[in-house]
């Protein structure tokens, strides 16, 4: 489902069948309808996909983007050790207030 799918659906097409005789005067013409089975690509639902990894998979799917930065800035780093790293930076910062 995540690379979306294919699906067998049928359809209904109006046909028009003409006979002429020898001459090539119409002779006889008559509409029906006839039926063929048509293959579709169901695009996959990508905002199904983010909530699904984002309940299933917490810690690789966040959506906090100060976390994502992190993340790219300091590799391998989780947990505590992303604490431990940014603490002393947030002290200094004139936004802490300390």
């Amino acid at each position: 489902i995540a690379l979306g799918f294919e699906v067998k659906v049928r359809k209904a097409f109006k046909l028009r069948r003409t006979e002429y005789d020898g001459s090539g005067k119409k002779v006889k013409e008559e509409e029906y309808l006839d039926t063929a089975e048509e293959t579709e690509y169901v695009k996959p639902d990508v905002k199904a996909i983010i909530f699904w990894l984002k309940n299933r998979m917490p810690e690789d799917w966040k959506e906090n983007v100060d976390l994502i930065l992190l993340d790219l800035m300091l590799p391998g780093l989780k947990g505590e050790d992303i604490i431990k790293k940014i603490h002393p930076i947030i002290r200094k910062s004139p936004i802490s207030g300390t």
